[in-house]
């Protein structure tokens, strides 16, 4: 047998076979820095997304309720009703009862020397409602978020626009946030959505008045936004004032001097702007 001696290796394959087998330590910082930025970058939008998905809920679910409260407030203009003093004051008085946004509202509607000037059915409603509360504990309802549960029992209980059955607003949100026993519609980001009958001063966008001919006053719904803040309080004082007196205002600060309405949702942003 002839031995064959191994081909000796030439001096251009020594270096291939030192070649280089991963990534330097610079090469995987900036590697990593590069896909950080890109994970950044894809986590924004899609926070961006949420947040724009969440106020486009709010406004449809504002929305929804509107149909409802507007129908029925358009509605109770066109009654003949009976009684003295101006058909302004008549229907003002109806409308308030049947639309309350305070529950000292419906204790007013309560009393024994007022229930014959409101009679309807879902002021009658309304009136068992805050008995049922009262009965169950004397504490309830709180006036925290009054016209938020207002609004739930109006749209819910009271019958308006046949919203009995309503199933259009099965998919807003509902809770009790302030442990009272009276539910409110929430929206997306858990706070509930807010309700003011006669919102004289109120201003979209802040700084300007939406109502500058106070007699076309309509009621508001409104969502505080992600921040929760917007309003110090929703309509302070009674609106069953039979004389036609002041009627209920919006507040516009959380108690700072900073105002906190610009991320607030309500069911005349599309109005103002036009």
């Amino acid at each position: 047998m002839v031995a064959v001696a191994a081909e000796p290796r030439s001096a251009a394959a020594a270096p291939r076979a030192r070649g280089r087998s991963g990534f330097t330590l610079m090469e995987l910082m900036v590697s990593i820095s590069i896909i950080a930025i890109l994970i950044g970058i894809v986590a924004g939008a899609a926070a961006a997304a949420r947040a724009g998905q969440k106020r486009f809920k709010a406004a449809a679910d504002i929305a929804k309720l509107d149909a409802v409260i507007q129908q029925h407030f358009t509605w109770c203009q066109s009654l003949r009703l009976p009684g003295g003093g101006s058909r302004a004051v008549l229907v003002a008085r109806r409308i308030s009862g049947d639309m309350p946004d305070t529950w000292a509202d419906v204790e007013f509607m309560a009393q024994p020397a007022n229930e014959a000037n409101f009679q309807s059915g879902p002021q009658r409603t309304y009136v068992g409602i805050w008995r049922s509360l009262r009965a169950a504990n004397a504490s309830s309802p709180s006036a925290t978020v009054a016209d938020a549960e207002c609004l739930y029992m109006m749209v819910r209980f009271g019958g308006l626009a046949d919203c009995l059955a309503c199933s259009d607003v099965d998919g807003i949100g509902i809770g009790d946030t302030d442990g009272d026993g009276a539910m409110e519609f929430l929206d997306p980001w858990g706070n509930p959505i807010r309700f003011v009958l006669w919102p004289q001063q109120f201003q979209v966008p802040p700084g300007g008045a939406f109502f500058p001919d106070v007699s076309r006053t309509r009621p508001l719904i409104f969502s505080v936004g992600p921040d929760g803040l917007g309003t110090t309080s929703v309509n302070s004082g009674g609106n069953l004032v039979l004389t036609g007196g002041k009627r209920s205002g919006l507040g516009g600060h959380d108690g700072s001097d900073s105002d906190r309405r610009a991320d607030n949702v309500t069911n005349f942003d599309a109005e103002a702007k036009r």
